[in-house]
């Protein structure tokens, strides 16, 4: 399976399929870490690239205040410790 950005638009692929999910639905995001650490989160793929992206613009040491998949605990993720970003469970 391949993930890539192209034009503002997350993309997926394997084997032959290839599916476009910028705009797609999730009930949570996987956040892989550096350290091989993987967190989960709540909020649409874009929403939680948007954070991701706006502490990573916003300055050096800056924080995506992001919930935690299944509780109302916020979580703290440094952008530039995050290695991928994928989608984890179904469309709501």
């Amino acid at each position: 399976m391949a993930l890539w950005w192209t034009n503002g638009s997350l993309s997926v692929s394997s084997g032959d399929r290839k599916w476009e999910l910028y705009d797609r639905v999730v009930t949570h995001a996987e956040i892989r870490m550096v350290n091989g650490e993987a967190v989960r989160v709540e909020g649409t793929l874009n929403e939680v690239e948007k954070e991701l992206s706006d502490a990573a613009r916003s300055g050096s040491s800056r924080i995506a205040w992001l919930t935690q998949e299944g509780t109302d605990q916020q979580i703290g993720v440094n952008p530039d410790h995050v290695v991928s970003l994928r989608l984890v469970g179904g469309e709501r």
